[in-house]
């Protein structure tokens, strides 16, 4: 059996008469494949988190987490604010610089 592949492949290697190309360095990956629905993307992302029994517990790590997120939001708030004002800035220049422009 492994001399017929071997066989065969020595075979398709030599019949084959186009220009042979080296792949790019590193590991050679397919696609990821979508999961089929909202519980197994759930489960995925959640995998290492283990289930609680205790509802004391399972409240304590709830509110650790809110708490964690309200962290991440308030150090995260005055960049927003920054970027929404250069935002709203470059919005208003665009629109003086566009009505500049229909005036000519």
């Amino acid at each position: 059996m492994h001399h017929e592949i071997s066989k065969a492949m020595a075979d398709a290697v030599a019949a084959y008469a186009r220009s042979v190309t080296r792949c790019p360095p590193g590991k050679a990956r397919g696609r990821r494949v979508k999961p089929k629905n909202d519980a197994v993307q759930w489960l995925i992302e959640h995998r290492y988190n283990p289930a609680i029994a205790d509802p004391k517990a399972r409240r304590r790590r709830r509110r650790k987490h809110r708490a964690e997120q309200q962290r991440i939001a308030d150090r995260n708030a005055p960049i927003l604010e920054r970027i929404g004002k250069q935002e709203r800035r470059a919005a208003f220049n665009q629109a003086v610089m566009h009505r500049l422009n229909e005036e000519r």
